[in-house]
């Protein structure tokens, strides 16, 4: 492959993505509620299971990469491991959706397995599709060109589960299980159409430089030595946990609080915008704040957005507009923080140079990702573990202490934890403008 893809690849590239997007979007909102509404599940269950998992996949992502590297094959490094998640991929994900009749422990089993073996191959294909990327172009500028389409791709597939799944389940099968199915053959389908497009359109570079291996002892020296970039991931793990814990709750809190499932879908649409429109104009935000005062104010608004709802607990059956009123706060302080923290992560790597005399972009960029990782495993087990405690009964009507709860989960919990997160930024992260730029003058002053 030449150093500028084909203006035919770079739309199959996007294709690919939005397929992507469709299939893991669909599991990502709805699983949750398919195993508790549908196979009726325990949700204590469920959490755990969905814990163990993340945690699973997390260790296994560093292992599976050493794989694709060391792979060699006619085809390549990474096309082998592609086909073998489009492949596979699609028949796990049809099966968890898949309302056996099982019940008991039989049924647990068999979730287990599905679920768990899913993740893997998840697992698999997440970390060859992310090794891609380096391989498409060493233009510079292509590079710019092509990093924003898989992101593009992706936010509208997940733009399209959360405002089509609801309503067409209603029209596409007599129940719920069926609709499941049905959707989930159809996505599957895609997901595994757009890629074997991709991967025979791909043509993977032979000379790519060998990656870093990241090992546990380094990333454990470069947390020892930058203490702004434990400051930073504290603070990204607590933000994201609360706001995992909303959008897996979300869903429970229209069925049942609001009466009202299908608001879902125009809810979700509604605040996704918001999200997007604050990333668009982030960069004319940024010209009358600090990069602090702006993450400051992004977790203000996220604790009014959070407040708001919860003290309006008791009437938002009848003025629904405020749980959009306050969804859109939340999502517009999440387009901040989604721009901002990826900021913070590339001003963390200077000053870890600044400090050490080493420059550990993979190992903190890695470390990261298993933080990512973390917050969502910890979403799934405080939801689960959260809904079991409430005395949560699917498919019926709960009881008031079951609603509180519910609602307790989705805005209470998450304001704590932000609340923490915004704590130990302002107190322990010191990287603001003013030191942030004598440190790139000192480097620029040790590179001459």
């Amino acid at each position: 492959m030449d150093d500028k893809p084909s203006l035919s690849f770079k739309w199959l590239y996007g294709i690919n993505a939005y397929g992507n997007g469709l299939l893991s979007g669909f599991v990502s909102s709805y699983i949750m509620i398919f195993l508790s509404d549908v196979s009726l599940v325990p949700v204590a269950f469920i959490g755990s299971l969905f814990f163990f998992s993340k945690i699973l996949n997390m260790c296994f992502s560093p292992v599976m990469g050493v794989v694709i590297d060391r792979t060699e094959t006619r085809w390549g490094k990474i096309k082998p491991w592609l086909l073998v998640g489009t492949l596979l991929i699609p028949p796990l994900n049809i099966a968890i959706f898949t309302n056996t009749g099982f019940t008991g422990t039989k049924l647990l089993f068999y979730v287990a397995i599905v679920f768990v073996l899913g993740g893997l191959f998840g697992t698999i294909f997440g970390t060859a599709m992310g090794s891609v990327f380096p391989t498409l172009t060493r233009n510079v500028e292509e590079r710019q060109k092509l990093s924003v389409i898989p992101g593009i791709g992706a936010v509208l597939g997940d733009f399209t589960t959360v405002g089509a799944v609801l309503p067409l389940l209603a029209v596409i099968a007599a129940t719920q299980a069926e609709g499941y199915f049905r959707l989930a053959l159809i996505f599957a389908a895609l997901f595994m159409v757009s890629n074997l497009l991709f991967i025979k359109k791909y043509k993977e570079r032979t000379s790519v430089e060998a990656a870093e291996k990241i090992k546990l002892k380094e990333m454990l020296k470069a947390v020892a030595k930058n203490d702004q970039l434990l400051v930073i991931q504290i603070v990204s793990f607590l933000l994201h946990v609360g706001t995992f814990i909303t959008t897996g709750s979300a869903l429970y809190f229209f069925k049942y609080n609001m009466g009202n499932e299908g608001m879902y879908a125009t809810f979700g649409i509604t605040v996704g915008l918001s999200q997007v429109v604050m990333m668009i104009i982030f960069p004319k935000l940024m010209r009358a704040l600090t990069k602090k005062s702006a993450f400051i104010l992004a977790c203000a608004i996220l604790i009014a957005g959070y407040l708001l709802l919860f003290l309006s607990r008791g009437i938002v059956d009848t003025h629904f507009y405020i749980v959009y009123i306050g969804g859109i706060m939340l999502y517009l302080a999440l387009g901040i923080t989604s721009a901002i923290v990826p900021i913070f992560t590339a001003d963390i790597i200077d000053y870890g140079a600044w400090k050490t005399g080493e420059r550990n972009n993979s190992t903190i960029v890695s470390i990261t990702g298993v933080v990512g990782s973390f917050s969502e495993a910890s979403k799934d087990f405080i939801v689960g573990t959260t809904l079991a405690v409430i005395g949560f009964v699917p498919n019926i009507v709960q009881s008031q202490h079951t609603l509180d709860g519910i609602v307790f989960l989705m805005t209470c919990i998450p304001m704590i934890l932000v609340a923490i997160s915004l704590l130990v930024f302002t107190v322990f992260y010191k990287l603001n403008d003013t030191f942030y730029n004598r440190i790139l003058l000192e480097l620029d002053t040790i590179k001459k």
